[in-house]
């Protein structure tokens, strides 16, 4: 993945301004906490190999709380809570996938659901593709249906 985001091919010629915007491409990407210049060793053989020390970031996170609301009266009881999971990177691969579920009352919720798919058929675009769904009251729903593009 990092060679595809930074335009460098195994095996090409050493190019210094290339090099030195590595940093900051990568940092752009959000999935790192920190990277360090890369630095070019050489081998005896005339070649080189490019070194960059980085560290990823943690960008997935899961919160979550349930909770049952017994029957109260003539009210059927519900389940409330909150549930937000989100993968900013799935698996080292720039994939984004994010679900969201909140339900406050028995006659309010919310749903959101994304995904994100980076490079499509080898090219610089990332297409996502999102759903939500927000409930309030008997008499109003509103679903959303999105498509995203984006090229780099």
């Amino acid at each position: 993945m990092l060679l595809r985001e930074l335009g460098i091919r195994t095996g090409g010629i050493y190019d210094h301004s290339r090099v030195e915007q590595i940093p900051a491409k990568l940092m752009k990407l959000g999935y790192f906490n920190w990277v360090n210049p890369a630095r070019l060793e050489w081998r005896a053989n005339s070649t080189g190999k490019l070194i960059i020390e980085l560290a990823e970031g943690s960008h997935n996170r899961f919160n979550g709380v349930l909770g049952y609301n017994p029957p109260a009266g003539n009210s059927d009881g519900f389940v409330s809570g909150l549930i937000d999971i989100a993968f900013g990177n799935l698996l080292g691969t720039g994939r984004e996938a994010k679900v969201y579920w909140q339900r406050r009352t028995a006659k309010t919720q919310e749903l959101k659901v994304a995904y994100l798919e980076p490079w499509v058929l080898g090219w610089p675009l990332n297409l996502g593709l999102s759903f939500a769904q927000v409930i309030q009251d008997t008499t109003y729903i509103e679903r959303n249906f999105d498509f995203d593009g984006r090229f780099r």
